[in-house]
């Protein structure tokens, strides 16, 4: 979950440029909703999969090393029945398992991920900096197989744009129904949960939200340096963050919600009012048995976590 992109004006334009193109397609969104009303995933499907999702910790980015089959196994070793883990593209449209934009923080590489094709990519060792040396980026194909052998549920968070993302996506699961009951895709960018309800309307779907999604990175690191370009992000990620909870997850007729923690704890995203309404609340990134307590005794809500194995001691 959440953005991680390094500190170039690159990565700043093309921040801009995402959040130019979400609130346009905001906009599209009003009058879209006007005319077509979204169908309903059946509920005995939304219940079986959050049953699965209630039974203990999410292994955020699946484990360690992250979004690799190593730490799905580890994480269900450990005692795990769900991973999290994130779909990216390489430059000549693979679909990987990866998170950040960058491959330099969790491989023995440099550079965009998107500007790579699927040879250098798979050349990458995404266990080194974890002391496994050795693993290799999955692809989308692989991390199936390996879910299935394994039945573990999976949160398939999309990463990438519509266009290359909804087609391998509905392609998957039209090859493999199973994966209907197995499988529920999330994303950040409501633009792409649209287009793949569209496409097919029986995959279960959920938003991510934060409220300073687009004004600060995932380490708390302010987004921009200049000051009114932070202050107009920020205030543009509270309105987008306003609407996605108050209207999108409606019009979208989300079954998953995913708030960030601190939301939930300054009370910006209350739970119950979506539970009361057959919408699932999971809530990221919860590390401390403190947190844990909270949220898993008080609250009642399912949880992802980067500490997979002490949540399950």
């Amino acid at each position: 979950c959440f953005i991680m992109m390094g500190p170039g004006n690159e990565d700043m334009n093309y921040l801009l440029k995402r959040l130019f193109t979400l609130y346009v397609f905001l906009v599209k969104l009003v009058f879209k909703s006007i005319f077509i009303r979204l169908p309903e995933v059946p509920n005995y499907r939304v219940k079986r999969f959050m049953k699965a999702l209630s039974k203990g910790p999410i292994a955020h980015r699946g484990g360690t090393p992250e979004n690799t089959t190593e730490g799905f196994q580890f994480a269900k070793k450990v005692g795990a029945t769900v991973v999290e883990g994130d779909l990216s593209f390489t430059q000549d449209g693979f679909p990987v398992f990866f998170h950040d934009d960058t491959v330099d923080r969790t491989s023995d590489g440099t550079g965009w991920l998107n500007k790579m094709d699927i040879m250098e990519v798979k050349k990458l060792d995404v266990g080194m900096k974890y002391g496994v040396p050795g693993i290799r980026v999955p692809s989308l194909r692989e991390v199936i197989a390996f879910i299935k052998q394994q039945e573990l549920f999976l949160l398939l968070d999309l990463k990438g744009t519509p266009k290359e993302t909804v087609p391998v996506v509905r392609d998957l699961f039209k090859d493999d129904p199973t994966l209907y009951d197995q499988v529920a895709a999330i994303s950040f960018y409501p633009d792409v949960i649209h287009a793949l309800r569209v496409a097919d309307p029986q995959i279960l779907c959920g938003i991510s939200c934060y409220s300073k999604e687009f004004s600060y990175h995932s380490d708390g690191r302010a987004m921009f340096p200049q000051w009114w370009k932070q202050s107009l992000a920020a205030v543009a990620s509270r309105l987008f963050h306003w609407l996605v909870v108050n209207w999108v997850w409606k019009v979208l007729r989300i079954v998953i919600l995913l708030p960030n923690k601190t939301d939930i704890l300054r009370e910006k995203f209350k739970p119950d009012y979506y539970i009361k309404r057959d919408v699932s609340v999971v809530v990221w990134t919860i590390n401390t048995q403190e947190e844990r307590n909270y949220f898993e005794k008080v609250l009642d809500i399912p949880f992802l976590t980067d500490n997979v194995r002490e949540m399950y001691q």
